[in-house]
């Protein structure tokens, strides 16, 4: 009986890595079946044996704490590129202007609704946000949803005209096709960048299928995917 590679991805990473086991799988005869969650819930599961997988795709900082604990092979750690914070707003609108502070604050006073998630990227602008002395003033707009899945969904479907909605760049990108756009990243005052990782767990390490599907994404046309999919 053969079994599946397991893939356990944050939810930033779910678009390339599920190219990549399509490509892989069409050229190879072996299972891959890859699944997200927020990254933290990743973390916590791997640390309580709530968890398993073969590959796990993470931030670099999450990769480092695993890898300390012994539950990653840490030999095996890869980076896979970078994802920062971007703006949405719907197919067919113009994008506010993103450029600097200024805009930025005109983009976020002249939103009719501004749509966060209640996950990491969510809570940084929050910060952003009281930083800026807008809280008060958006108050009353601002919409908060769990996941970014959840913020694309209502951009593209329940917001009204003139909504701005904030999320990972590959979340956004994930939507392209479903009436979101991106409309930009945030200032280079506040850009956010988180470096991502992916490494082959104990488990992984001694499985040949898993190694085989590692060192695909780590090669060209995995980078490749990954790439296409907004992780840069």
């Amino acid at each position: 009986m053969s079994f599946a590679v397991q893939v356990l991805t944050a939810g930033a990473l779910k678009e390339g890595a599920a190219k990549c086991a399509q490509e892989f799988e069409a050229a190879n005869s072996i299972k891959i079946e890859t699944s997200f969650t927020h990254g933290h819930d990743i973390l916590a599961g791997i640390e309580a044996g709530d968890m398993a997988a073969d590959i796990l795709g993470l931030p670099d900082d999450m990769i480092g704490t695993l890898a300390a604990g012994g539950l990653i092979d840490g030999g095996t750690r890869k980076a896979i590129g970078a994802i920062r914070i971007a703006a949405a707003v719907k197919n067919g609108e113009t994008a506010p202007g993103l450029n600097n502070m200024e805009e930025f604050g005109k983009a976020l006073i002249g939103a009719s609704e501004v749509i966060l998630t209640t996950a990491p990227s969510g809570k940084y602008l929050d910060k952003i946000i009281e930083n800026l002395g807008l809280g008060d003033a958006l108050k009353g707009k601002t919409i908060r949803l769990g996941t970014g899945a959840e913020v694309n969904e209502r951009l593209a479907n329940k917001a009204p005209a003139g909504a701005l909605a904030f999320g990972v760049s590959t979340e956004i990108l994930y939507y392209r096709d479903r009436g979101v756009r991106c409309a930009g990243y945030l200032p280079a005052e506040i850009e956010n960048v988180t470096l991502y990782e992916i490494a082959l767990t104990p488990a992984g390490a001694i499985n040949a299928d898993a190694r085989a599907f590692f060192n695909f994404l780590c090669g060209d046309a995995g980078r490749a995917h990954f790439l296409n999919a907004g992780v840069e």
